[in-house]
């Protein structure tokens, strides 16, 4: 079992791999300045001080709160996860206490698309991917209608249209199954569902 000590310095070395990582999306940036971020954060409604950032960078604020890495990073315009776990900068990053594990797994561990790096225990399917299938499903019915709208083997490519949207419309009861709720569908897929579900304005 790990101490609150070990705990809290695994916090500073977590805050610090942030911290480089923003310094460096700083620098990718025409060497955007600590006071040109902190007012990028004020305007996006949650302002950061730039003595903050500084801190942060210098090692001196030994903590950070999931609202300031969501707002660095849209300051930033670089995905909160990618600053928190910076893929392809760094080959493994220390995701809990004492836990070195390769970065795209901690990565994918995070957004849901993996459990956790060499753990052993059941963990229940993450409800983005059943989000992330429905997207594949909608991208292959789109890329279908634009084949179709080239002219290119009609009747294969209308069969083919009804085939992702049966498949999308069973995985959309898997999902209302689950308990979620898998939004509404664009207009031209209404009738997948029919009326009952509604439909994107």
């Amino acid at each position: 079992m790990k101490t609150p000590d070990e705990g809290r310095d695994w916090a500073k070395r977590w805050s610090r791999q942030v911290a480089a990582t923003m310094l460096a999306a700083r620098k990718r940036q025409g060497n955007l300045s600590a006071q040109g971020l902190s007012d990028r954060c004020a305007e996006l409604g949650y302002p950061i001080p730039r003595s903050t950032i500084q801190n942060l960078e210098i090692g001196r604020k030994e903590s950070i709160s999931v609202q300031e890495v969501v707002i660095l990073a849209r300051a930033l315009a670089i995905p909160p996860v990618v600053l928190m776990y910076p893929v392809g900068r760094e080959a493994s990053v220390e995701a809990l206490p004492g836990a070195d594990v390769d970065t795209w797994s901690a990565a994918k561990w995070f957004t849901g698309e993996a459990s956790f790096p060499g753990a052993d225990d059941d963990v229940e399917e993450s409800p983005t991917n059943y989000f992330r299938d429905q997207d594949r499903l909608l991208e292959e019915w789109r890329w279908i209608r634009r084949t179709l709208a080239a002219g290119d083997d009609i009747d294969s490519m209308h069969a083919a249209a009804r085939g992702v949207e049966a498949r999308l419309s069973r995985h959309r009861t898997a999902m209302r199954r689950r308990g979620l709720d898998p939004g509404a569908l664009p207009a031209e897929l209404a009738h997948v569902e029919g009326d009952d579900h509604g439909q994107h304005r």
